[in-house]
Protein backbone atom coordinates (compact mmCIF):
# COMPACT_ATOMS: atom_id res chain seq x y z
CA UNK A 1 0.00 0.00 0.00
CA UNK A 2 1.33 3.43 -0.94
CA UNK A 3 1.74 6.08 1.73
CA UNK A 4 0.76 9.64 0.91
CA UNK A 5 2.67 12.05 3.13
CA UNK A 6 2.40 15.22 1.05
CA UNK A 7 -0.05 16.79 -1.41
CA UNK A 8 0.36 15.42 -4.91
CA UNK A 9 -0.85 17.31 -8.00
CA UNK A 10 -2.42 14.84 -10.44
CA UNK A 11 -2.75 17.32 -13.29
CA UNK A 12 -4.88 20.05 -14.84
CA UNK A 13 -7.78 19.78 -17.25
CA UNK A 14 -11.54 19.85 -17.57
CA UNK A 15 -13.10 17.67 -14.88
CA UNK A 16 -15.48 14.97 -16.04
CA UNK A 17 -16.15 11.27 -15.45
CA UNK A 18 -16.83 8.13 -17.42
CA UNK A 19 -20.45 7.50 -18.36
CA UNK A 20 -20.05 4.09 -16.72
CA UNK A 21 -19.71 5.83 -13.34
CA UNK A 22 -23.07 7.52 -13.82
CA UNK A 23 -24.63 4.29 -15.09
CA UNK A 24 -23.36 2.44 -12.00
CA UNK A 25 -24.58 5.29 -9.79
CA UNK A 26 -21.27 5.02 -8.01
CA UNK A 27 -19.76 8.47 -8.62
CA UNK A 28 -16.42 6.96 -7.63
CA UNK A 29 -13.85 8.35 -10.06
CA UNK A 30 -13.08 11.37 -12.23
CA UNK A 31 -11.09 12.22 -15.35
CA UNK A 32 -9.32 15.28 -16.69
CA UNK A 33 -10.04 16.09 -20.34
CA UNK A 34 -7.10 17.80 -22.05
CA UNK A 35 -7.18 20.42 -24.82
CA UNK A 36 -6.24 17.90 -27.51
CA UNK A 37 -9.32 15.76 -26.87
CA UNK A 38 -7.31 13.19 -24.90
CA UNK A 39 -7.53 12.41 -21.20
CA UNK A 40 -4.83 12.80 -18.57
CA UNK A 41 -3.21 9.54 -17.49
CA UNK A 42 -2.66 8.99 -13.79
CA UNK A 43 0.24 6.55 -14.07
CA UNK A 44 2.15 6.30 -10.83
CA UNK A 45 -0.79 7.39 -8.69
CA UNK A 46 -0.51 6.15 -5.09
CA UNK A 47 -3.09 3.37 -5.45
CA UNK A 48 -4.12 2.07 -2.06
CA UNK A 49 -3.20 5.27 -0.21
CA UNK A 50 -5.69 6.92 2.08
CA UNK A 51 -6.32 10.43 0.73
CA UNK A 52 -8.56 13.42 0.21
CA UNK A 53 -9.24 14.41 -3.42
CA UNK A 54 -9.81 18.05 -4.34
CA UNK A 55 -10.34 20.12 -7.47
CA UNK A 56 -9.17 23.74 -7.51
CA UNK A 57 -11.00 25.82 -10.13
CA UNK A 58 -8.55 27.47 -12.56
CA UNK A 59 -11.11 28.53 -15.17
CA UNK A 60 -14.87 28.76 -14.76
CA UNK A 61 -16.72 27.36 -17.77
CA UNK A 62 -20.39 26.80 -18.54
CA UNK A 63 -22.36 23.93 -17.01
CA UNK A 64 -23.26 21.10 -19.36
CA UNK A 65 -24.85 18.56 -17.01
CA UNK A 66 -28.63 18.36 -17.00
CA UNK A 67 -30.49 18.47 -13.71
CA UNK A 68 -30.71 14.98 -12.19
CA UNK A 69 -34.30 14.84 -10.94
CA UNK A 70 -33.82 11.42 -9.32
CA UNK A 71 -30.92 12.59 -7.13
CA UNK A 72 -32.13 16.19 -6.99
CA UNK A 73 -28.77 17.43 -8.29
CA UNK A 74 -28.10 20.46 -10.42
CA UNK A 75 -24.83 22.09 -11.46
CA UNK A 76 -23.77 25.13 -9.45
CA UNK A 77 -21.18 27.66 -10.52
CA UNK A 78 -17.92 27.69 -8.55
CA UNK A 79 -15.65 30.68 -8.10
CA UNK A 80 -12.20 31.00 -9.65
CA UNK A 81 -9.65 29.64 -7.18
CA UNK A 82 -12.23 27.69 -5.17
CA UNK A 83 -11.03 24.35 -3.80
CA UNK A 84 -13.79 21.77 -4.03
CA UNK A 85 -13.42 18.71 -1.79
CA UNK A 86 -14.52 15.71 -3.83
CA UNK A 87 -14.14 13.07 -1.12
CA UNK A 88 -11.94 10.95 1.10
CA UNK A 89 -11.01 7.29 0.83
CA UNK A 90 -8.65 4.74 -0.68
CA UNK A 91 -7.10 5.75 -4.03
CA UNK A 92 -7.95 3.39 -6.88
CA UNK A 93 -7.84 3.49 -10.68
CA UNK A 94 -10.79 1.91 -12.47
CA UNK A 95 -10.51 0.92 -16.11
CA UNK A 96 -14.22 0.71 -16.84
CA UNK A 97 -13.84 1.63 -20.51
CA UNK A 98 -10.60 -0.37 -20.96
CA UNK A 99 -8.70 2.79 -21.85
CA UNK A 100 -5.96 2.56 -19.21
CA UNK A 101 -5.22 4.88 -16.31
CA UNK A 102 -7.43 7.79 -17.40
CA UNK A 103 -9.61 7.80 -14.27
CA UNK A 104 -8.80 8.11 -10.61
CA UNK A 105 -11.09 7.72 -7.66
CA UNK A 106 -11.54 7.07 -3.98
CA UNK A 107 -13.24 4.03 -2.47
CA UNK A 108 -14.89 4.71 0.90
CA UNK A 109 -13.33 3.64 4.17
CA UNK A 110 -14.88 0.49 5.66
CA UNK A 111 -16.56 2.39 8.50
CA UNK A 112 -18.22 4.70 5.97
CA UNK A 113 -18.92 2.06 3.29
CA UNK A 114 -21.69 2.75 0.81
CA UNK A 115 -22.50 1.11 -2.50
CA UNK A 116 -22.75 4.34 -4.44
CA UNK A 117 -21.77 8.00 -4.23
CA UNK A 118 -18.19 7.26 -3.23
CA UNK A 119 -17.32 10.86 -4.08
CA UNK A 120 -19.65 13.74 -3.26
CA UNK A 121 -22.21 14.09 -6.08
CA UNK A 122 -22.87 17.70 -5.04
CA UNK A 123 -19.15 18.52 -5.28
CA UNK A 124 -18.85 16.68 -8.59
CA UNK A 125 -21.76 18.64 -10.07
CA UNK A 126 -20.06 21.86 -8.89
CA UNK A 127 -16.68 20.95 -10.41
CA UNK A 128 -17.87 19.27 -13.62
CA UNK A 129 -16.77 20.85 -16.91
CA UNK A 130 -14.57 23.46 -15.24
CA UNK A 131 -10.82 23.63 -15.80
CA UNK A 132 -9.30 22.44 -12.53
CA UNK A 133 -6.12 21.29 -10.85
CA UNK A 134 -6.73 17.87 -9.32
CA UNK A 135 -4.84 17.17 -6.08
CA UNK A 136 -4.51 14.25 -3.67
CA UNK A 137 -3.91 15.29 -0.07
CA UNK A 138 -2.83 13.16 2.89
CA UNK A 139 -5.85 12.02 4.87
CA UNK A 140 -5.75 13.49 8.36
CA UNK A 141 -8.62 11.45 9.79
CA UNK A 142 -11.32 12.33 12.22
CA UNK A 143 -11.01 12.53 15.96
CA UNK A 144 -13.66 12.29 18.64
CA UNK A 145 -11.32 13.85 21.22
CA UNK A 146 -12.56 17.44 21.55
CA UNK A 147 -9.16 18.59 22.86
CA UNK A 148 -7.27 17.60 19.68
CA UNK A 149 -7.56 18.86 16.13
CA UNK A 150 -7.97 16.48 13.22
CA UNK A 151 -4.43 17.34 12.06
CA UNK A 152 -3.07 15.99 15.34
CA UNK A 153 -4.87 12.66 14.92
Amino acid sequence: MAELDTTRCLGEGVLTWLTEERTLGRFGSVQLALEDGEYAHFAGAPVGALARLSATVLQVRHAVLPVDQHRKLAPTQPNWGEEIDLGIGWVYQPDLAELGTIAIGLAPLAEFWRGNEWLSPTALYRAHNHHVRLDLHPYRGFTRDMTRTADAA
